[in-house]
């Protein structure tokens, strides 16, 4: 027997550490085992983290029950990639190490815990005629003369399948033998005759930092792809979602006949399994997979890691751990020397700060970026941004405020409504987008104010497109549309707010007359004239012959309240712009309201200034990626001890910081408006000491003692 370290699976913070237990001598790290814990009658999961020569344990050491894996199933550099995520996400170790063991989870069987594993599978063979069968047997035997069946296969096709096999396996008539899965046995994904790329990106050595590189267009990302594959180094290319790593494997594959092997969490456990197994072993070169990507096995090379699409906000997972895919790639990298390659099709707020060259002309640095010349950047620019190809021309940006002055009350303006006219005539599409569901965005008197909000969940009603039913899109709640306001009685209840089914109504309304066989649909019908969606848009809409593509109303995605709202907005409508612009050069239009508006400006195509300002903005008020944004959520069913409670720890939170005399700003509580029981407040900090304090915080117990569950999330993509 030895002494290892265990992490025991339990709730509580201020247990989870290592206890020390005896282990038989085949254990070793990365391995579960099953032990008992607090009570002789309690039984929990472990996992070892390490083997000790000595214990400081000055009693007796108790010895683990069983030991659950033959074979580790995280390696050293896992264990310590899932120990950092632990103290980064302030989580459970149990938390973090299930993103590791999603490949072969634990389940319950007649005899236990046992980890998931596929089998090899027993195979029925026809040998010869025997000289009886019965119906059921003869039935068995007609299947087996044509071709040998798996077990399993025929079980589906004959339940009862036990006692007449097993005759007929006594009479010699039929054989058993095993075979292993050809889920376990992919066929090679590159071509013999494949010829490798110049290879752009240089081996991280020592101190090398990740790359950035701007890849506008497919054929750029393609490009970029074919130039990471080599012979010696697996690749594994981690995209925002599982139908962006399918897309992504799917182009790669028609222009390179490489087919990257797809991987994601929602996987079939057999698939999962699989995967892991054989890109451990070398046998998947290529993969194109989400975040889960990052948390499975690799052999004594590492793999070289793209991530496609570095600003997107789908890499931040909210939950029990507060994920972000970015830093975890990082933070692989840096533990394992593996190469990482960073990409997008525009340039953010996140890449201009974390690059060295800093400039958006021609690699220059620009002035706001050169006063940050003390904070250390985490990455490096391969090629500097081409400010040329950067600009979208041709892009109308019209002033919605003058066009109501001429006298124009309608969603069109008179440049839109023309140039979807002239696309109709010409027999183009149209595509419109409009970033807000339902028929209208809420009802409310005009004598009160009185707005009318969901009974189930808060958040406003909105009116359908019959203009009778009020309906919540976030829990399905519906209420018939009242005569009257409810609060003061008065009759003058107005619908406010723009959304695509109202949209799709007044363009149908104006073109109708003019063109009766026009069609107007809203995505995924992409068999309309006139298309009008929301950003589901750019996921996979046909883009071919549009003639005009506009944004309604880009104000409703810029004034959201929120500090990442005009990047985002930025972010959504220049994509857009570059899908129409792939078939084609369509006349494009941007509507707004809002005056001298420099994300309606980097929307058309010139984000440089705005860039700089959204930057400089986030480092005045503490926000990331200039500082850490920390948002702390309490729930219960009482909404009363929400608040209580909230208050409790935002005032012990507010009076360490200000003992400690640490740089973090506490801000107020204030009550989360569409769930009754739950309360929020958040914490920018610029130095790691508020990280100290928090450990502290959680180690002593402050946090477990609340009656409401606290949940941590670090710098989420949005507040609200």
């Amino acid at each position: 027997m030895k002494i290892a370290q265990i992490f025991i699976d339990q709730k509580n913070k201020r247990l989870d550490r290592t206890f020390d237990y005896l282990v038989p001598d085949s254990a070793g790290p990365g391995m579960r085992t099953v032990q008992r814990f607090g009570g002789e009658s309690r039984i929990t999961r472990g996992f070892i983290v390490r083997i000790i020569e000595h214990s400081e344990y000055e009693k007796s050491l108790k010895e683990v029950r069983a030991v659950l894996d033959a074979e580790p199933v995280l390696t050293p550099l896992q264990i310590k990639l899932c120990l950092e995520l632990k103290q980064s996400c302030f989580c459970l170790f149990w938390d973090a190490l299930s993103f590791f063991t999603a490949w072969t989870p634990l389940r319950r069987s007649a005899g236990g815990l046992v980890p998931y594993a596929i089998k090899d599978v027993t195979w029925i063979a026809f040998e010869k005629e025997p000289e009886r069968a019965g119906p059921v047997q003869e039935e068995l035997l007609v299947l087996l003369r044509r071709h040998d069946w798996s077990y399993p296969e025929l079980r589906k096709r004959m339940p009862n399948l036990r006692a007449p096999l097993k005759s007929l396996h006594d009479k010699g008539a039929v054989r058993k033998y095993t075979r292993r899965p050809a889920v376990l046995d992919p066929p090679a994904q590159i071509p013999e005759d494949y010829v490798y790329s110049e290879h752009l990106v240089p081996e991280a050595e020592g101190e090398e930092k990740p790359v950035f590189i701007l890849a506008e267009t497919d054929k750029e990302l393609f490009s970029l792809i074919g130039s990471l594959i080599t012979p010696e180094r697996q690749l594994m290319i981690v995209s925002p979602s599982a139908e962006d790593a399918k897309r992504l494997a799917d182009g790669f594959a028609s222009c390179s006949g490489i087919v990257p092997e797809v991987y994601h969490g929602a996987d079939p456990q057999e698939k999962r399994f699989a995967f892991a197994r054989n890109f451990r072993d070398g046998r998947i070169k290529v993969a194109s997979a989400t975040a889960a990507g990052l948390f499975v096995p690799f052999g004594e090379t590492p793999p070289a890691i793209l991530v496609t699409d570095a600003a997107s906000e789908r890499y931040h997972l909210p939950g029990t751990l507060s994920l972000d895919t970015v830093k975890t790639a990082q933070r692989l990298s840096a533990l394992s020397g593996a190469p990482l390659v960073l990409t997008d099709r525009l340039p953010s707020v996140l890449a201009s700060y974390k690059t060295e060259e800093a400039g958006f002309e021609g690699g220059e640095t620009n002035t706001a970026q050169s006063k940050w010349t003390d904070r250390t950047r985490e990455f490096k620019r391969l090629f500097p941004l081409r400010p040329e190809e950067l600009c979208l021309d041709e892009i109308h940006v019209i002033r919605m405020d003058s066009e109501l002055r001429a006298g124009n009350t309608g969603i069109l303006s008179g440049m839109l409504e023309a140039s979807i006219g002239e696309s109709l005539r010409n027999g183009e599409r149209s595509v419109l987008l409009l970033n807000r569901k339902g028929y209208a965005g809420h009802l409310f008197c005009r004598s009160c104010g009185y707005s009318f909000h969901c009974p189930e969940c808060g958040l406003p009603l909105q009116t359908d497109k019959s203009g009778r039913w009020l309906y919540c899109r976030d829990c399905g709640c519906r209420i018939e549309r009242p005569d009257k306001c409810p609060a003061c009685g008065s009759l003058r209840l107005r619908e406010s707010g723009l959304g695509i089914e109202k949209a799709a109504a007044l363009v149908e309304k104006r073109f109708r007359p003019d063109f009766p066989d026009v069609r107007v649909g809203i995505y995924p019908d992409d068999d309309a004239d006139i298309l009008i969606g929301t950003q589901k848009l750019l996921g996979a809409a046909d883009f071919s012959n549009v003639g005009t593509a506009a944004a309604l109303l880009i104000d409703f995605d810029i004034s959201f309240p929120d500090y990442r709202a005009e990047e985002r907005a930025y972010r959504l409508y220049s994509k857009f712009f570059r899908r129409v612009c792939e078939n084609g050069r369509p006349e494009r239009f941007i509507q707004t309201y809002l005056r001298d508006s420099e994300a309606v400006r980097a929307a058309a195509g010139a984000p440089a200034r705005f860039l700089e300002q959204q930057a400089e903005y986030r480092r005045l008020m503490r926000l990331p990626p200039y500082g850490e944004l920390f948002v702390f959520t309490l729930r219960t069913e009482n909404v009363e001890t929400a608040r209580r409670e909230s208050a409790i720890l935002h005032d012990r939170i507010e009076g360490i910081c200000e003992a400690e005399k640490t740089d973090a700003k506490v801000y107020p509580v204030f009550g989360l408006r569409n769930q009754s029981g739950a309360c929020r407040f958040t914490v920018r900090s610029e130095s790691p000491e508020f990280r100290d304090l928090l450990a502290r915080l959680y180690a002593d117990g402050e946090i477990e003692a609340l009656v409401c569950s606290v949940s941590l999330n670090i710098d989420p993509p949005g507040i609200l």
